[in-house]
């Protein structure tokens, strides 16, 4: 990889600051947005997927399936889902629009976290951990592009559904 691409991938990191930035800024206004956020958050990440899937010819149904209940069931680890995909944007020809889609999905994701500032430090702190380890581990299992991007693109899928069912219920778009 060259540095073009790790500097993108920590531009791509900085949206999440700029949305914790912009939530100290706009506190009331975030509130009162708090359901289109939700929203556009998730948006973000099934265009990031679908991506991913475009490029992959998907055999093995059963292990992203399993994938794709491992995301159910393992919250709050976007970030290393994005870290482990980004660095292969470039490679998977999509130059830089996936990195672009982490940068725009910080931005509702930092707005969202509140205002506590130990919440916020160890929120940042986790997120970017998780986020270099991923693009680690990427970088030593680049041989395997062709199983592990969409395993983790599946496990992203999980989350996706996760955070959906959670925004449906507990944000009462539906009522039970």
């Amino acid at each position: 990889m060259n540095y073009l691409v790790l500097t993108s991938l920590f531009v791509a990191f900085f949206g999440y600051v700029v949305g914790i930035i912009l939530h100290n800024t706009t506190g009331k206004e975030v509130e009162d947005g708090k359901l289109c956020l939700l929203i556009f958050k998730e948006f973000i990440v099934l265009a990031f997927i679908l991506m991913v899937f475009y490029t992959f010819n998907i055999k093995i149904i059963s292990m992203y399936a399993a994938a794709i209940l491992a995301g159910l069931f393992i919250p709050g680890m976007r970030y290393f889902y994005f870290g482990f995909i980004a660095p292969f944007s470039v490679l998977l020809n999509f130059n830089f629009s996936l990195i672009s889609l982490i940068f725009i999905y910080g931005i509702p994701e930092g707005s969202l976290i509140s205002k506590n500032r130990k919440k916020i430090q160890k929120n940042i702190l986790f997120n970017f951990s998780i986020f270099i380890i991923g693009i680690f581990i990427s970088f030593f299992l680049k041989e395997n592009i062709g199983f592990l991007v969409p395993t983790m693109a599946f496990m992203l899928f999980g989350s996706f559904l996760s955070e959906l069912e959670k925004l449906f219920w507990e944000e009462k778009i539906f009522k039970r």
